[in-house]
């Protein structure tokens, strides 16, 4: 990864979906404690069901969209979503996230795979005695809990 010292910040986790887990990040994963489960109502849903109840996701759920279903949003699971706030995405822009939507859609999988864990529905407390984890991008990122869950790419 190109920056594997960048660290971010979970905003808010474990939604609990049918398939999987959600977890809300600060950030885009681009390559250049004890707390219980909420929002149980929703855990008889998808993870797509679930993120297209909330705009604030608009922007994560159009990559997707746009790139052909990817397996959280179509497979039975497990799975773990690191989802980007739509201000985290608007916060990336830098032309990347654009040319991959146009011209290189295998690129965008990629990145959205960044995102993702399968083979695991993975909450906080899960994640803090896990020091890392394998994306479905085949990336290694660390995890660090403190107050809050870190992510960073590892070295």
């Amino acid at each position: 990864m190109d920056e594997p010292t960048v660290v971010y910040s979970v905003l808010s986790e474990n939604h609990p979906a049918a398939n999987g887990v959600i977890h809300i990040i600060d950030g885009v994963m681009i390559s250049s404690m004890n707390r219980p489960v909420r929002n149980e109502k929703f855990s008889a849903l998808r993870i797509s069901q679930i993120l297209r109840k909330d705009d604030q996701f608009n922007r994560f759920l159009s990559l997707v969209d746009n790139c052909g279903a990817l397996p959280p949003f179509r497979g039975s699971g497990p799975f773990t979503v690191f989802v980007p706030t739509n201000q985290a995405i608007d916060a990336a822009r830098d032309g990347s996230i654009l040319y991959m939507l146009n011209n290189a859609e295998h690129k965008l999988q990629e990145l959205l795979k960044y995102h993702m864990i399968s083979q695991a529905s993975l909450t906080s407390d899960d994640l803090a005695v896990v020091p890392r984890i394998h994306t479905m991008a085949n990336q290694v990122v660390r995890v660090s809990v403190t107050n809050n869950v870190s992510l960073a790419y590892a070295n």
